[in-house]
């Protein structure tokens, strides 16, 4: 990797088809995209993979290397969120077809059906290297489980889940938008829920073994160790949501209607970055791609991280 072109991470901006830059806490040029660009992921040789088109009839993911951005890649339909696990597979979940298709070197593969009749969004891959996708129907979820691309398992959990992050002793972390709650779960049992505000959307797992979830509703930041919370909520700008951890255990969130990036260290807002967009802040909902890919792959201090989404 030439480290001179490097981000920190990069956010999309949906309507204005651009991928912006953070370097240093300093927001960069940004690169002009394919149409619609969402969900992002980092593989394990720092290369930043997009979603695009969302919406649209045939959707694309492309990668961002050094600064470029590569020609689209088909992968049909309306991809959203974007996965990578341990052998550096790229998995693409698409919400017209209810599926999630592999990418292994650029290759699409067989789309593997995430059944129960819920719309996907968003992933996380674990420690076994196991894929776990959250989806939603009316009030309720589901978690889908997709090991050596065969799902394996569906699960109901409650509350309409968006956000998801395996922490660092892989456990799967779920965030209950209309339920106002954190749900810790096992092998599809949720062990554990923590209330927190209204709208709870990203959710992400620090350097500590900590979880950060980002609330829409009451626009703050909530700091959970062992499952209960810390102190008083950081209150950020409206509609926060996309949320990571860098390899400094800086804490970052995406604001779409504030228009800016919150950077958190040590439990304190220290920088607010504002974004120059007219379109709609893209980020994850979840952190598989970030502090937690570089726990899978070996990573002693990433360069690279990216987020999950705001929608």
């Amino acid at each position: 990797m030439d480290m001179k072109y490097m981000a920190d991470f990069y956010i999309t901006a949906y309507n204005d088809a651009k991928a912006y830059p953070v370097v240093g806490g300093v927001l960069g040029t940004p690169l002009v995209t394919d149409i619609n660009p969402g969900g992002i992921c980092v593989d394990r040789y720092g290369v930043t993979w997009i979603t695009c088109a969302w919406g649209a009839a045939t959707g694309s993911i492309q990668s961002i290397k050094s600064g470029v951005v590569s020609s689209p890649i088909t992968v049909g339909g309306n991809p959203f969120g974007i996965i990578v696990d341990k052998n550096n597979v790229l998995w693409v979940i698409r919400q017209d077809n209810f599926t999630i298709t592999p990418v292994t070197n650029g290759v699409v593969g067989t789309p593997v059906v995430l059944t129960g009749g819920a719309t996907p969004s968003w992933g996380c891959c674990d420690f076994n290297n196991d894929i776990w996708v959250v989806s939603t129907i009316a009030t309720t979820s589901k978690l889908h489980q997709i090991r050596s691309g065969v799902l394996v398992n569906t699960f109901s959990i409650s509350g309409t889940s968006y956000g998801i992050c395996c922490d660092l002793t892989n456990f799967i972390w779920t965030t209950g938008q209309d339920s106002g709650v954190v749900q810790k779960i096992q092998n599809g049992t949720v062990l554990a829920s923590v209330t927190v505000d209204s709208y709870p959307m990203g959710i992400c797992c620090d350097l500590n073994n900590d979880i950060w979830v980002s609330c829409n509703g009451g626009y703050n930041l909530w700091h959970l160790s062992g499952g209960k919370p810390v102190g008083k909520p950081i209150s950020l700008s409206a509609s926060p949501a996309g949320i990571l951890c860098d390899s400094s255990n800086n804490i970052w969130v995406i604001s779409d209607a504030g228009k800016c990036i919150s950077q958190i260290a040590n439990g304190r807002l220290v920088n607010v970055i504002p974004v120059p967009s007219a379109g709609t802040l893209q980020v994850c909902f979840g952190d598989a791609t970030g502090t937690q890919a570089a726990m899978l792959f070996g990573w002693n201090k990433p360069p690279v991280f990216a987020p999950m989404m705001l929608f």
